[in-house]
């Protein structure tokens, strides 16, 4: 379950499946806060969306 924001600002969380290739081990983002990047390739489905908090 993962937690997104749609286009419309409204909070959501939804059931993600994603097709992609995982990065090598490093420090990225806000202060090295991930160790892993993901390229996104595909979105490959989203089910389960329901309103967020």
């Amino acid at each position: 379950m993962s937690k997104i924001t749609d286009k419309t600002g409204i909070s959501v969380s939804a059931d993600v499946v994603l097709k992609g290739t995982l990065g090598k081990r490093g420090n990225y983002c806000n202060l090295g806060a991930y160790h892993y990047i993901l390229d996104v390739q595909e979105v490959v489905s989203v089910d389960n969306i329901k309103p967020g908090d």
